[in-house]
């Protein structure tokens, strides 16, 4: 059930100061108790280095919004892929690299409208203390700033998290560790770290090896050029 009051407080919001309001636009679920699939924003200006220079995007709405907060994260789509130079915006995967099979249980979205040509990326950061706040708003806000600098954000993770895992290693580390770089497309060094997990932490074999099965798949995607 989402709470369509806070939804549309924060659709004015956006509207008033930050997006013009003709941009901006609801697309309605078939259902009853999920109303809205997402909101769609057109011709989304980016910041400079990104391309394309204006990206159509649509923002799934959780079937929990106003509510709880997704525990499958915060999403933004877009019809073409982001890149920054000749590199990938990271974490920007094409639709048949997302989980679809776990995504449907809370988006109305990826229910109703699995396009081809869709590429997704989940705005979450390292720590819950640093994700984004529920509402579209903040949302928005969280993303612009993440495409501001995002290859350095995720480089400055990575290290942070390299370091953490050498002084005080756990499995919830080397997940991180693993996640990160899936989500700068080097596979080969996620799946080494996946299979390091598996081996070391028998009690947590199958969430590696879930892990490792998915980058096993998108790097082949990858190496196709369908991701």
């Amino acid at each position: 059930m989402q709470n369509l009051i806070n939804l549309l407080t924060d659709l004015g919001t956006l509207r008033q100061e930050q997006i013009h309001p003709h941009q901006v636009a609801v697309k309605i679920s078939r259902n009853r108790w999920s109303p809205v699939v997402c909101v769609t924003i057109d011709q989304f200006e980016t910041p400079v280095g990104i391309q394309p220079r204006r990206a159509n995007l649509a923002v799934p709405i959780s079937d929990t919004y106003g509510f709880c907060e997704s525990f499958l994260g915060h999403w933004v789509m877009c019809d073409e892929p982001l890149t920054l130079g000749t590199m990938r915006v990271p974490f920007c995967l094409h639709r048949r690299g997302l989980e679809y099979d776990v995504l449907v249980d809370q988006f109305a979205y990826f229910r109703q409208c699995a396009h081809d040509e869709a590429y997704g990326i989940c705005i979450v950061q390292s720590s819950e203390k640093d994700s984004p706040s529920p509402g579209l708003v903040n949302l928005m806000a969280a993303f612009r700033e993440w495409l501001d600098n995002p290859i350095e954000l995720v480089t400055q993770e990575l290290q942070t998290r390299q370091k953490e895992w050498e002084e005080h290693p756990c499995a919830w580390s080397l997940s991180r560790l693993g996640h990160l770089f899936e989500g700068l497309f080097c596979f080969d060094a996620a799946m080494d770290v996946y299979s390091q997990g598996r081996t070391r932490y028998k009690g947590k074999r199958m969430m590696f090896e879930t892990l490792l099965t998915r980058c096993r798949r998108r790097s082949e995607l990858w190496e196709h050029g369908k991701l």
